[in-house]
């Protein structure tokens, strides 16, 4: 293949991952707004598929390759039947159509699409073209959430918005900068109220705030080690939330049950999908006949995704955080870790359909370089 072919193939296959990534998060939008349903979102939604199977094809990958690529597919497959969720699938289109992906290009691009996607989740409810979706919950609170699916679905758009908005502007905050993640935090407390979201999008401001007093005190902290400690502290959390819901189950059940309140219910409920289901190799369904939706992560891929799959995501996490560390990428390593920090209570994150999430954790798995001093911050 001439040099001239293999740069355009390269740019074609560029380019059709921008769009396979932008066209999910679109749909992802469209679907929660309008409700699509049947065989129009069965088209929608095996189309993007198929544009992902083709970037699997042209993206030249190697026989070792390929066989990542299938043995991730079986293992995706057969959760997606067990499971009836097809999150699966789009993890493993997300990781395994991340070769190649520049992350600068990726962030930018999920910015714009989000901004745009949250635009029009507000603005047409709001214009009366669909349902603008209310909450009432106890205590008199009250969660808007517009044309989005669920409250903590927006609370998601917006910490990603706010997220990408840290990468690419990480240590050169401005006045305007805190002013803008500031009035985004207050926004979603005042309609969504999704409070995970918001805490992290304080932590953003804290994070930047101690950035410039280490810069303007000239205290000399090597950024990625810390962002490395703060990984690997989140992950341990992330399998102890998990650890903490079971152990409360098993030995303080009567005491947890007579807790009241949202977040307490989310370390009662893995206990009780045990029970209902037990430990799977490929996942169970959710019963439609009472709420067991998991939000803890591992509770969620452990127990409702199967065994294989919570060690496979398992490594995947590990192999994030090694090759943020090997590269000493600072940002990489903080995107990161708020990543890590949500799952110890939320999970939906890992879902093409909601967030760009899993290729970041295929960045990690395709690019093998240890980059050095040039990525670091």
């Amino acid at each position: 293949m001439s040099a001239f072919t293999d740069k355009r193939m390269k740019k074609i296959n560029e380019l059709l991952f921008y769009i396979i990534v932008a066209e999910f998060l679109l749909f992802g939008s469209v679907w929660a707004m309008l409700g699509v349903s049947g065989k129009l979102y069965l088209l929608l939604y095996w189309g993007f598929v198929g544009l992902a199977l083709i970037k699997l094809c042209i993206q030249r990958n190697s026989w070792k390759e390929w066989l990542l690529i299938t043995g991730f597919g079986i293992v995706a497959f057969f959760c997606w039947r067990a499971s009836g969720d097809r999150t699966p699938i789009l993890l493993m289109l997300g990781v395994c159509c991340s070769k190649d992906a520049n992350l600068d290009k990726l962030i930018r691009l999920d910015l714009v699409v989000r901004i745009f996607s949250s635009a029009v989740l507000i603005l047409f409810p709001l214009l009366g073209i669909c349902e603008s979706q209310i909450l009432y919950q106890g205590g008199g609170r009250v969660r808007r959430f517009f044309g989005w699916e669920a409250a903590n679905g927006m609370g998601l758009s917006f910490l990603v918005i706010c997220m990408d908005w840290m990468y690419l502007r990480h240590r050169r905050f401005r006045w305007y900068d805190y002013a803008g993640i500031l009035a985004l935090t207050v926004f979603i407390h005042l309609t969504a109220n999704s409070r995970t979201s918001e805490l992290l999008m304080l932590l953003i401001l804290l994070i930047e705030a101690a950035e410039w007093l280490a810069k303007r005190y000239q205290v000399k902290i090597e950024g990625y080690r810390v962002w490395a400690l703060g990984c690997i502290a989140a992950f341990v959390m992330d399998l102890s939330s998990f650890a903490a819901s079971m152990l409360l189950y098993r030995f303080w059940n009567e005491k947890l049950m007579a807790l009241q309140g949202f977040f307490i219910s989310r370390y009662q409920l893995p206990g009780q999908f045990l029970d209902a289901h037990g430990l799977t190799l490929f996942g169970s369904p959710y019963n439609p006949d009472i709420y067991d939706y998991l939000d803890i992560l591992f509770a969620y891929l452990v127990l409702h995704l199967g065994i294989v799959m919570a060690v496979m995501m398992f490594g995947l996490l590990i192999r994030a955080i090694w090759y943020g560390i090997r590269r000493r990428d600072e940002k990489f390593l903080l995107y990161f870790m708020f990543i890590l920090i949500r799952s110890i209570v939320e999970s939906e994150h890992f879902n093409m359909i909601y967030a760009a999430f899993p290729v970041l954790l295929g960045i990690a798995v395709w690019n093998r370089d240890t980059g050095g001093e040039e990525n670091a911050v």
